[in-house]
């Protein structure tokens, strides 16, 4: 349980971190792909995936997600520490509301594994990131760029506890020449989110604010997977817990809602 925690919060540092660089480098006149800062923020949220995978063996979506709505204030701090921007007074106590929402979500979900995956649960989330992918193209308003790319990654994220917080352990899931084609299909889900979530992400940036996409992904990467793990996989909350919750989400969204307003 420490240890996913220790790593919940890596990842929203390393998505934090990866927001200031992915928005310079979608706007190179060069463009993404030949921009050191695209490359560098692609690689930080690599890292931030690969902490959360790790969290996500013991935390819920709901937690785990929420959390990760939470790197655009992890942004901003990030600002101020360097002097890109700082943070007034205002913005400070917006930052504490958000981080007092995720220790309120913390406290009313129960720790530990998820039921293992059905067919019905892979086959939804495939055709949730293939519909995203056929839309991406023809979509020009940024923060529906921000939405998709929030879903696709949604939907890696909801491939990510599947297979890693099922119970079985990280020795008994790296064995994958054991797998079932049920196990491939929720691994290759991962990748298959990332890579559209960057496409839509990358668009997004290249076309708008970087406040307006980033908003649109977070708001979407916490709510999608969130509600399936709620309402589908059964994830508990605590018993007479659901008030304390719900108010943790509404603090966190508000708070992020806000930052987003003068970020």
């Amino acid at each position: 349980m420490f240890l996913a925690v220790i790593c919940l919060v890596a990842a929203v540092t390393a998505y934090g971190w990866s927001g200031l660089r992915l928005a310079s480098g979608s706007r190179d006149e060069k463009g993404a792909v030949a921009s050191t800062d695209w490359w560098v923020g692609t690689g930080l949220q690599g890292v931030g995936f690969v902490t959360a995978l790790l969290a996500r063996t013991e935390l819920p979506l709901l937690l785990v997600q929420s959390a990760i709505a939470a790197a655009l204030a992890v942004t901003a701090l990030l600002e101020h520490a360097t002097g890109v921007r700082r943070l007034s007074l205002r913005e400070a106590a917006t930052v504490s509301v958000v981080v007092a929402g995720i220790g309120a979500i913390a406290v009313a979900v129960v720790p530990g594994p998820t039921r293992a995956a059905t067919t019905g649960d892979v086959v939804a989330m495939w055709v949730l990131v293939c519909c995203c992918a056929a839309v991406i193209a023809w979509v020009h308003h940024p923060w529906v760029a921000g939405a998709l790319a929030g879903t696709a990654f949604g939907t890696g994220a909801v491939g990510a506890r599947l297979l890693v917080g099922s119970g079985a352990s990280l020795a008994e899931v790296a064995q994958f020449w054991g797998w079932s084609w049920l196990m491939w299909a929720v691994a290759v889900l991962m990748p298959m989110g990332i890579v559209v979530g960057q496409w839509a992400l990358t668009r997004g940036l290249a076309r708008g604010a970087s406040v307006t996409v980033l908003g649109g992904n977070y708001a979407m990467a916490a709510v999608m997977p969130s509600a399936f793990g709620v309402v589908v996989l059964g994830e508990q909350l605590r018993a007479g817990w659901w008030p304390v919750a719900v108010a943790g989400v509404a603090a966190a969204l508000w708070g992020t809602r806000k930052l987003l307003r003068t970020h």
